[in-house]
């Protein structure tokens, strides 16, 4: 029984089915009258084998086509269903059709079977992540703290011999605090990602306020948190956000991430958290007088070089 036929062969799913990614309509084009084409975000209406509609579209961006294998892309990330009519898919779902003699139903209790091991790649994917950030804040720390009651770091490249000097952060950027958005200004399918404090997205909407590549720390929320918009977004009531920096901006972001303890130390209340914007101002961070001291060590903490070394730690730990 557990011989493989000399007939299989082990083949990558993308060589064998189609996957279709969904797309959210605009909110307004929802209705529950049976309108249009029946919609899924997600797999909250999903059964056993196949799914119910609560939700119909008249607007239809990406479909899957009745017999499709459906499967979640958001959390629960890896449910499965079958399509028993053709139906609109958002961004929570894609749907795999198999090529040529491929049979769907196989491909789903193919997906089945193998669900519990997709899963555990997904953890153990996770823990790689989280033991390659703590590696990579283990090498930041060195690069970024001074040696107790002197200004020059634990670890430097070679060239650079000045002491660092202690600035400000409204010294070297211009702090604003952002507008606020409440729940009812958010909808599903902006095309701006917006942020209220803590470590995610709140929601979406359709206009933005602060540019690509903006460091952020949060006011509120996981108070003292520091992120880096890679992407146009709106700034909310409870974020902070930096501007007209006076240093190199990576730099800056990886000196506040390595004191992003201090930060959270200036949190204020109790239930609800928060740092007051003249805690902010006042922060003191040690700064290299170089600005290519600045751009080498910013540089190197962003750069493919820093997974290189990750890879070599993890086969020199059998990791």
């Amino acid at each position: 029984m557990n011989k493989i036929n000399k007939d299989w062969k082990e083949v990558k799913l993308g060589d064998i089915v189609d996957i279709t990614m969904g797309q959210s309509p605009k909110s307004e084009f929802y209705n529950k009258r049976n309108e249009g084409m029946p919609f899924l975000q997600g797999s909250a209406t999903f059964g056993f084998m196949h799914p119910y509609f609560e939700t119909y579209s008249s607007d239809i961006k990406k479909i899957a086509i009745n017999g499709s294998v459906l499967m979640s892309v958001r959390a629960p990330v890896g449910d499965l269903n079958i399509a028993n009519a053709d139906v609109c898919i958002g961004r929570g779902l894609c749907s795999i059709n198999g090529k040529s003699n491929i049979i769907n139903r196989y491909i789903f209790y193919l997906l089945s079977y193998y669900k519990p091991k997709l899963l555990k790649y997904l953890e153990n994917t996770i823990k790689l992540i989280e033991e390659k950030e703590r590696f990579k804040r283990g090498i930041a720390k060195k690069l970024l703290t001074c040696k107790e009651g002197e200004n020059i770091p634990e670890a430097r490249f070679k060239g650079f011999e000045d002491e660092w000097e202690t600035k400000t952060l409204n010294s070297i950027s211009n702090i604003k605090k952002g507008e606020q958005k409440n729940k009812l200004d958010l909808i599903a399918d902006g095309k701006y990602p917006v942020l209220n404090g803590g470590m995610n997205f709140s929601g979406y909407c359709n206009s933005y306020n602060r540019e690509a590549n903006t460091i952020t720390i949060s006011e509120g929320g996981n108070a003292g948190y520091v992120n880096f918009i890679k992407e146009n977004f709106w700034s909310s009531g409870h974020c902070y956000t930096l501007h007209d920096l006076k240093i190199d901006k990576y730099f800056l972001y990886q000196c506040l991430k390595n004191s992003e303890k201090r930060l959270m130390k200036l949190q204020l209340g109790t239930a609800l958290k928060n740092i007051r914007q003249s805690e902010i101002v006042e922060f003191e961070l040690n700064i290299p007088k170089s600005i290519k001291e600045q751009e080498k060590i910013g540089g190197y903490l962003n750069l493919k070089i820093l997974n290189n070394i990750f890879r070599f730690y993890l086969i020199k730990n059998n990791l």
